[in-house]
């Protein structure tokens, strides 16, 4: 994807809250992405050493969100069993 990569050995750290419409037209392969996936926010920040990007870390929103018991905002869907829980929580108890 030539437009986030491009931001991203920049340093630039990208924070889309309206995905796929926050994307600018440039974005063309990006906006793609997002609609095929049903991508609905992301948020990447580039780690730098000595001025050159290394790795980036993300984190992405593909579905509607939830309020749990807590008051807590939470995917639609429980995605613990996907990550592999550790809590010792059965699953489906947020």
């Amino acid at each position: 994807m030539p437009w986030y990569h491009a931001q991203l050995v920049c340093g630039e750290t990208l924070r889309l809250a309206g995905l796929p419409d926050d994307l600018p037209g440039e974005a063309v392969e990006e906006r793609e992405y997002c609609r095929r996936v049903g991508m609905l926010s992301n948020l990447i920040v580039p780690i730098m050493v000595g001025g050159q990007p290394v790795c980036a870390l993300a984190v992405s929103q593909d579905g509607p969100l939830r309020i749990d018991r807590r008051g807590h905002a939470v995917p639609g869907r429980d995605r613990r069993a996907d990550l592999g829980d550790l809590s010792g929580a059965p699953p489906g108890a947020a």
